[in-house]
């Protein structure tokens, strides 16, 4: 809060007023943390944001440098080979200055395709397939070998089979990581029963 008080002097005459300041709290946000499954892989980080309402262009700094293809602009593209934290230092044309970090994960891809058992002259669809990829472009499927598949690129293909297989599965990101399980169909004959022995005196 700032007070004015203005008096004339040759009247004595005084006026005062006040008029309310308020400094509002620089601060950025660095965005969500970023997940990676191939090592290599490369991404643009999210655009720093901040609540800064001035003209004049602001400065950034990121650190590690390592990876990072330009450590003073709000979005670099980040080369992950390992799981990092960066730190970005933002500083206003008058001397603010806030800091966010953001969290960049790597984790190998995993795939497990399950199991399943198959009876003579039936099918089964293979639907049991469980990976850890949480991101956001569709995974592709390549199933090997091809004979008695219904489809050998989709998710959940049907199976017929006359004897005991193993099946494999490559699971690709769009990244191009890839992870490979494999399914054993176990080919059982179908159960009969004719009863119970019957005995004639």
């Amino acid at each position: 809060m700032y007070a004015v008080t203005i008096t004339d002097v040759s009247s004595g005459c005084i006026v005062a007023d006040s008029t309310p300041v308020v400094i509002h709290t620089f601060e950025i946000n660095a965005g969500n943390e970023k997940n990676f499954y191939c090592a290599g892989s490369s991404v643009q980080l999210d655009s720093i944001t901040s609540n800064y309402a001035g003209n004049m262009p602001l400065i950034y700094e990121w650190l590690p440098a390592t990876v990072l293809s330009n450590t003073s602009i709000p979005n670099p593209v980040v080369t992950i080979n390992n799981s990092s934290v960066y730190v970005i230092n933002v500083t206003t044309s008058n001397g603010c200055v806030d800091d966010d970090f953001i969290n960049v994960n790597l984790t190998p891809l995993t795939v497990n395709a399950g199991t399943a058992s198959l009876y003579c002259g039936t099918e089964k669809q293979l639907n049991n397939i469980v990976t850890n990829y949480t991101g956001a472009g569709m995974l592709t499927y390549q199933w090997t070998p091809s004979s008695g598949l219904s489809n050998d690129t989709v998710q959940s293909p049907i199976v017929s089979a006359s004897e005991d297989k193993t099946y494999y599965v490559t699971v690709t990101t769009p990244s191009g990581c890839s992870a490979i399980d494999s399914i054993n169909i176990d080919y059982m004959q179908l159960p009969i029963s004719a009863g119970s022995d019957k005995n004639i005196v």
